[in-house]
This record gives structure tokens, sequence and C-alpha cells, in this order.
């Protein structure tokens, strides 16, 4: 990897890793579905001149957008919401690979050996280490909304890989558009008092805002699709499980969180876990992957002067 990809890699995981940070601390302010429907709206109009698919492949798009976009990031910032600490919060959502991994065995017929069976089950019992910590488990009921965000973020996964000749930004773009709606009109019911105060909010919260639709959805993936475009994914994936310990280390510095010894030893076993399924083979397991798979389709057909679908 050369060095200017190298300082990308860094600058991912500190994009990655501050904005739940970020994010955690401005949901002291603002309710978090209203929340992500303003990050996802700011992507939107960013992405929305790559909003061009085949229409026989909107059907899959929609229910990929609901999944990976509505489903998954309402509950995993509702879940990142009632969370007393964001350490373990970074370490759960780390199971949207190893979820991601069994689904396709049951859906796709795919086969795992017991190296990255052994992956599945470290995952799986770091994340049970830190749920039984007694300042995690005061909060058990975040943990749940995050499970459910990545069982919805595992099933965009599988769909995901059946998906075909439609771009990074396309898809990304369409994630961005289906969402929200979908969390704006939540947020409308269930938040309706904090929804009607945004025009109110501190510039702050504006800038975290920003950082977290530009800086997390279009500089931090669209580096790491750029990357899984040049290199193998098990090369690239492992060098993002660095996010998660800077979301440790900003979470402590400033949000003043407690890492207790349970915590870290479930940490290190779930980012263990997830090394071993991210290195064990070179098929997809990450939304990611599909994506680079689709981005290499946008560069040969761009250099190609061919026009996009």
């Amino acid at each position: 990897m050369t060095a200017p990809h190298g300082v990308l890699i860094v600058v991912i995981n500190l994009v990655f890793g501050l904005n739940l940070v970020l994010s955690k601390l401005s949901l002291g302010y603002i309710d978090p579905l209203t929340f992500t429907a303003i990050r996802f709206a700011m992507v939107a109009v960013l992405m929305a001149g790559f909003l061009r698919i085949e229409r026989s492949q909107f059907p899959r798009v929609l229910l990929i957008a609901f999944s990976l976009g509505a489903v998954h990031f309402g509950l995993s910032y509702v879940g990142l919401a009632k969370a007393g600490d964001v350490a373990p919060v970074g370490v759960a959502l780390q199971l949207v690979v190893p979820m991601a991994t069994l689904f396709s065995m049951v859906f796709l017929g795919e086969r795992v050996g017991w190296r990255r069976a052994l992956g599945i089950l470290l995952a799986f019992v770091g994340v049970i280490i830190i749920s039984f910590d007694p300042r995690v488990f005061s909060y058990a009921e975040a943990f749940l909304w995050i499970f459910g965000g990545a069982v919805a973020a595992a099933i965009g996964t599988v769909l995901m890989k059946t998906l075909r000749n439609v771009g990074v930004f396309q898809l990304q773009g369409w994630i961005a558009l289906i969402t929200t709606p979908c969390l704006a009109v939540s947020a409308w019911f269930l938040e309706k008092p904090g929804f009607e105060a945004v025009a109110s909010m501190p510039l702050w919260i504006w800038a975290v805002l920003a950082f977290s639709g530009i800086g997390t959805s279009i500089i931090g993936h669209g580096g790491f699709y750029y990357l899984l475009q040049r290199y193998e994914v098990s090369q690239v994936a492992p060098l993002t499980l660095a996010a998660p310990v800077v979301t440790a280390v900003f979470g402590v510095l400033l949000l003043g969180d407690v890492i207790t010894i349970q915590v870290a030893l479930g940490g290190v076993a779930t980012l263990a876990g997830v090394l071993i399924l991210v290195s064990r083979s070179r098929a997809p397991i990450q939304p990611e992957t599909e994506l680079a798979a689709v981005a290499r389709h946008e560069k040969a057909q761009l250099s190609s002067g061919a026009p996009r679908d």
C-alpha cells in the first residue's frame, strides 16, 4: 500500500471513530431519528446527480436502501442515544460482519470453514462479555436496538451480493433518498417536539451533522470504496478495525467514558473474530465488498467512455 493510501486509511479510521462520539454528544440535544433524517437529507442532496439506475434494479435497490439505511441507522442511532458509553456501541456495530456471514450461509448457500466459524463465535462471545459488564448491563436495552440495526445491515448485505451494475454513488444516493423520508416521518410522529425544534438548534450540532453526512458517508465510505478498487478486501477491511479503538479513545477524552477490563476483553475478542472473518476469505462479507465490485464496473465504464446505467 502506498504512503498516500496509508494516510487515507488513517483518515477513514479517524472519521468513522470520531463520528460515533460526536453523534453521541449531539444526541443529548437532538433526537436520534431527527438527527439521522437530517444527515441523510444532506447526503441525498449531494448525491442527487447519481440516481440513474435500470428500472429492473429498482425493487432490489429499494429493499437494500430500506434495510441498510432507514432500519439500520434508525435502530442503531436510537441505541446510541440510549447507551451510556460509546465504546461498547462501536464494538457491537462490528456484529454486522459475522451476522452477514451467517445469513450468507443460510440464504446463499455459502460454506464456512472452521476458522471462519471460530471468527463468528469469537465476535459474538466478545459482545456477550461486554453485555454483562455491570456498566453496560445497565443500558442493555440500547444493545437490543443496536443488535436489531446490525441484523438489518446484515440482511442488506446479503441482498447487495445479488445486485449488479449499480454504482457506488448511485446506491449511496438511493439509500439517502429513501432513508430521509422514512426517518423524517418517523421523527415527526415519535419525536415531534424535537423535530419541530430543529430550526433553533445550535450551530455546532449542524456542524456535527455536516461531518456525519459529508465526512462519514461521502469521504469515509467513499475513501473506503476507493481503496477497495485498488486492493483486496482482505487487505483493506482489517485496517478499518482501528475505528472502534478511535471511538473508545475519543469517548474517554470527550465524553468521560470509562473503559473497564471486561469491555476491553470483550472488544478484543469481537475485533479478533471480525479480523479472522475478513482475512480468511476473498469473498464479500461486508456491505462495502459488493460495492467495490460495482465500483470497478463503474471505473471500466468511465475508462471506455460507456454511459452509466
